[in-house]
């Protein structure tokens, strides 16, 4: 009886750590919107406090694939197209306050 506890137990440990993916994170931020045939990539907006032009350059040299089209200082935000690797991973980055599919806004 002990024997098997021992085993139950090894084989919870293993699977639990062979579970775990150290790159995934516990809340990625959710992508809004529907994507456009005629208006490709994000919106992505961050918290107030982080500087735009600061984090617009970070994630240039962070993300080879990222293009970065507009900065806007109104929204905190930026406008850029990018892969489905870096969007799991801009999901995660700490200050990132959402991400939309860019879309067509009309005035009313």
């Amino acid at each position: 009886m002990k024997n098997l506890i021992l085993l139950i137990t090894i084989l919870l440990l293993i699977g639990c750590n062979e579970a775990t993916d150290p790159n995934t994170c516990l809340n990625p931020v959710e992508v809004t919107g529907v994507r456009s045939e005629v208006n490709i990539g994000y919106i992505v907006t961050f918290e107030q406090e982080i500087n735009i032009d600061t984090i617009t350059t970070e994630f240039l040299n962070k993300y080879q694939d990222l293009t970065v089209f507009n900065t806007y200082q109104i929204i905190n935000g930026f406008h850029g197209d990018f892969g489905p690797a870096t969007l799991e991973q801009i999901q995660c980055e700490d200050g990132v306050n959402s991400i939309e599919f860019n879309s067509e806004v009309r005035g009313t």
